[in-house]
């Protein structure tokens, strides 16, 4: 037998459940603007941050916050942005255990709209309640419940909540990588909190993001043999829609082809001038290797004009992620006593952990909250209460069970 649960450390922690605020802490956490974008000044991550941090040490959590800086261009000139960060917490315990880590990251999305965001009866809405302030909760929950029961802890839980997901090439993710804390290297698995409905995402797409940059020469407008740039994009755009319906054909495995999304063209200054450039961003959750979509871009894409160069902005593998025997058998675990059903699935959405695998730290991605609302309208952005709730008593309930002593880089013994 490899659990042992402790029936009433599982009940106790139910009935603390009920007592606690979870409506008011999302109600805090939504009030936060952590909006950000890469073309603007913004993903202000710290006030937030600082509130998370002041609320686990009053109850007992050791709590670093890891402050950075971004720089970036602004209307053409350069900036360096702060007022954002890292915070990573841990129980204070003399007992070395194997850790669970729990990670989310704190910026939205922007919103345009005013909505205020607002908590019903069954729903938090607003931007931000599903990516990811949501799921956040049920880990700052999670981790304040088992702050109080220290003494039933199995495994021990490293909280990380990371800025800059949404913006700046993942800087959070990527600064906490550079020097993480000696307790990463006892991580028996992670658990990033996207929104999944609570399923388990085991096969993680990659994600890339390129630009084409067609030329041409600028003249007027009157002129009747011109060199175009924008028409001379019209060819490749061609191309890319084609590829875009071969790539979702390509059966790499289960999980299907990969999705080209075409995001954003832009081209000349005035109407009655010839543009010299025009420019073609587009991104693809690639279900295979980087190294084949580049040839297919090569052979399928670039080959047809010599006005195009393809610039890489950003790309990452897919990965499937690595569970020990013991991870997998504490999440199956979780889900049994809680009485829900486990099945593992597969992400298109990228996320934060691609970073953490590549890294060393076996990470499979579960949170509350319909994908689908992630970047929606702030007005329907919403997580259902009762399964953030949820998600707080299967986390809470991995980091209480019982396990024989582990051996094999926290694999169990049979």
């Amino acid at each position: 037998m490899y659990f042992q649960y402790n029936s009433r450390v599982a009940g106790s922690i139910k009935n603390q459940m009920k007592d606690l605020e979870l409506a008011e802490l999302i109600r805090k956490l939504l009030e936060y603007n952590t909006q950000n974008t890469s073309n603007r000044a913004g993903g202000y991550t710290l006030p937030m941050l600082l509130y998370i941090k002041n609320r686990l040490e009053k109850r007992g959590a050791d709590v670093k916050i890891q402050e950075y800086e971004v720089k970036t261009e602004i209307e053409g000139k350069p900036t360096t942005l702060g007022g954002r960060g890292n915070l990573i917490a841990t129980i204070p315990s003399e007992a070395r255990k194997p850790a669970i880590l729990f990670q989310g990251h704190v910026d939205t999305v922007p919103d345009e709209s005013g909505f205020k965001a607002k908590i019903t009866e069954d729903f938090a809405v607003g931007r931000g309640a599903v990516d990811m302030k949501g799921p956040i909760a049920g880990m700052v929950r999670a981790f304040e419940i088992l702050l109080s029961r220290k003494k039933d802890l199995a495994f021990s839980p490293i909280l990380l909540l990371t800025s800059d997901e949404e913006a700046f090439n993942f800087s959070g993710i990527k600064k906490f990588l550079e020097n993480p804390p000696e307790a990463l290297s006892e991580v028996l698995f992670g658990i990033c909190g996207e929104p999944t409905d609570i399923e388990a995402k085991k096969f993680l797409f990659g994600a890339a993001y390129f630009v084409i940059r067609v030329s041409g020469k600028q003249a007027h407008s009157s002129a009747t043999l011109t060199d175009n740039a924008v028409e001379n994009s019209v060819p490749i755009l061609r191309s890319l829609m084609n590829l875009k319906k071969e790539l979702l054909d390509r059966k790499i495995s289960s999980a299907g082809g990969s999705i080209l999304n075409l995001g954003l063209i832009s081209g000349g200054e005035k109407v009655n001038q010839i543009p010299k450039e025009c420019l073609i961003h587009f991104s693809i959750r690639n279900a295979e290797p980087i190294k084949n979509i580049e040839r297919l871009l090569g052979e399928k894409v670039m080959r047809i004009s010599d006005k195009a160069r393809l610039e890489e902005v950003f790309a990452y593998d897919p990965v499937d992620v690595n569970l020990s025997k013991g991870a997998l058998l504490v999440i199956e675990k979780a889900f049994n006593v809680n009485k829900m059903r486990l099945k593992f699935s597969y992400m298109r959405a990228f996320s934060e952990a691609t970073f953490l695998n590549n890294s060393g730290v076996n990470c499979c991605v579960l949170g509350p909250g319909n994908p689908i609302y992630a970047h929606a309208e702030a007005s329907e952005e919403k997580v259902n209460m009762d399964q953030i709730e949820k998600y707080t008593d299967v986390l809470v309930t991995m980091c209480i069970i019982n396990t024989k002593p582990p051996v094999n880089s926290f694999g169990f013994s049979s």
